[in-house]
């Protein structure tokens, strides 16, 4: 079971997370912050 499957949620609002997401990991990787878990978890998110 995943979390989708838990907690309904739309797609617009799923759309502004992932944006959000990914503007807090290109700032920490621009800033050098970005640790090796975080980097290759966003990877397997595809952000």
């Amino acid at each position: 079971m995943t979390l989708e499957e838990l907690v309904p949620c739309d797609s617009s609002k799923m759309q502004a997370v992932s944006e959000a997401v990914e503007r807090v990991l290109v700032a920490a990787q621009r800033q050098d912050r970005l640790t090796v878990g975080v980097y290759e978890s966003a990877k397997l998110m595809n952000v």
